[in-house]
C-alpha cells in the first residue's frame, strides 16, 4: 500500500476542486481531455495505487465515470457553456478483459432525438487500454438550462502535462475537505487491515462481507449485506463521490448499482458482470442511498439481477438491470469474487 503517494494524489485533487468546473472524482482520478470537439472527445486514465482494485485493474467505478464524460464532453462542445447535461440512461459492456495501463475512452454524440420535446442528446463510447477493448456503451443526456438568476461558466478541461497545483497543506483545508482527506485516512486503514489477511480466497463463501482489498474499494465502495432473495447496499453521497451540487456523480452511480448487483449472485461459482442497462429517474440527492438487488435468472453459464437505488426518502434514483456470465476461475480475469 502506497499511503503517501495516494494521500498526495487525495491532496491535489482537493486544491484542483478549488476552481470552478469539474468535481473532485474527476480531479482526483486526473482525467485527461486529450481532445474535444464539437461532435467528439478523447480522454485518458493512467492507473496509480490511488484508482486499482485488489488485482491492479483499473477500478470499474473509475472506467463508469469515464464513459460518462467522454459521451458528455463531445454535447457539450457544441452546446452554451452555461447549459447543463442531465443523464437519462447509460448502458456498459465490458468484454472480460483487465483494464491495465493507460485507459483511454473515445466518445461520439450521434444526434438530438427526433420528435422529442426536450433537447436529449445521444451518444457512445469505447473503453480501450494500449492492446484491445475493455468496454463500450452509450447513454442519453437532457440538455439543461441554468435556473433563473445562476451564472454557469466554462469547465477548465485539463490534460495530461499541465502543471500540477502543489497538494494542500492539512492545515489549510475546509471542513468540506478535512471530511475527504479523513476518509481516504481510514479507507487506507481498512485496505491495509484487508492485505494484511491475505489474498482473496478461491473457496471464500461470504465475500459481500469482508473488507475491501484496496484504497479504491475502500474509499468508494458501499456497504453490503447478501439475504437469500438477493443483497442490498448502502453508500455514503459526499464530496468524495459526487458532483459540485451534490449529487452522486452518474458513472460511480451506476457501479454503485452494479456492485450491489455483483453480490447478489453466489460466490461460489464466481460471476463477472458483462453489461449494466440503467435508466436515471431522479438526482442521486441526500447524506446515503440504498440499492437493493434481485436475482431474475441464473443458469449455468448467465445470470440477470435487477437492481433500484434510491435515496433514504424512498425516492427512486436509478433502476437498471445487469448481465453476468459465470467465470472459469475465481479470478476470472482480473476480478476477485466479490466484484
Amino acid at each position: 500500500m502506497q499511503e503517501p503517494a495516494i494521500l498526495d494524489q487525495v491532496l491535489r485533487g482537493l486544491a484542483l476542486n478549488r476552481t470552478p468546473g469539474f468535481h473532485f472524482p474527476v480531479h482526483f482520478l486526473e482525467v485527461s481531455f486529450d481532445e474535444v470537439t464539437d461532435g467528439g472527445a478523447h480522454l485518458s486514465i493512467d492507473p496509480g495505487p490511488h484508482c486499482v482494485d485488489a488485482t491492479g485493474a483499473i477500478h470499474r467505478g473509475a472506467l463508469a465515470l469515464q464513459a460518462d464524460l467522454a459521451m458528455s464532453a463531445g454535447i457539450r462542445a457544441g452546446l452554451d457553456p452555461a447549459q447543463r447535461l442531465g443523464t437519462v440512461s447509460m448502458t456498459l459492456h465490458l468484454t472480460g478483459v483487465a483494464a491495465r495501463g493507460r485507459i483511454e475512452a473515445h466518445g461520439w454524440f450521434e444526434g438530438m432525438v427526433a420528435g422529442a420535446a426536450g433537447r436529449q442528446a445521444q451518444a457512445r463510447f469505447v473503453l480501450r487500454d494500449a492492446n484491445t477493448t475493455v468496454g463500450f456503451g452509450g447513454g442519453s443526456f437532457m440538455v439543461l438550462d441554468p435556473p433563473p438568476g445562476v451564472s454557469l461558466h466554462p469547465t477548465p478541461l485539463r490534460q495530461r502535462g499541465h502543471v500540477r497545483p502543489p497538494g494542500l497543506a492539512l492545515d489549510d483545508l475546509t471542513a468540506d475537505e478535512q471530511s475527504i482527506y479523513g476518509r481516504a485516512r481510514k479507507a487506507l486503514e481498512a485496505a491495509g487491515a484487508a492485505g494484511a489477511a491475505g489474498p482473496v480466497a478461491a473457496d471464500r463463501t461470504d465475500t459481500a462481507r469482508c473488507p475491501p482489498c484496496s484504497f479504491i474499494e475502500a474509499f468508494w465502495g458501499p456497504q453490503i449485506e447478501r439475504s437469500p432473495k438477493g443483497a442490498t447496499a448502502v453508500v455514503d453521497n459526499a464530496g468524495h463521490v459526487g458532483n459540485r451540487v451534490g449529487h452522486m456523480q452518474g458513472g460511480l452511480l451506476l457501479d454503485f448499482l452494479a456492485t450491489c448487483a455483483d453480490a447478489a449472485l453466489p460466490a461460489a461459482p464466481s460471476w463477472q458482470l458483462t453489461a449494466s442497462t440503467v435508466a436515471f429517474v431522479s438526482p442521486g440527492a441526500g447524506p446515503r442511498l440504498h440499492a437493493s438487488s434481485q436475482v431474475v435468472h441464473q443458469g449455468g453459464l448467465t445470470a440477470v439481477v435487477r437492481t433500484e437505488v434510491r435515496r433514504s426518502d424512498g425516492r427512486l434514483v436509478l433502476d437498471g438491470v445487469t448481465h453476468h456470465s459465470r467465470s472459469l476461475t475465481p479470478y476470472s480475469e482480473g476480478r476477485p469474487p466479490d466484484r
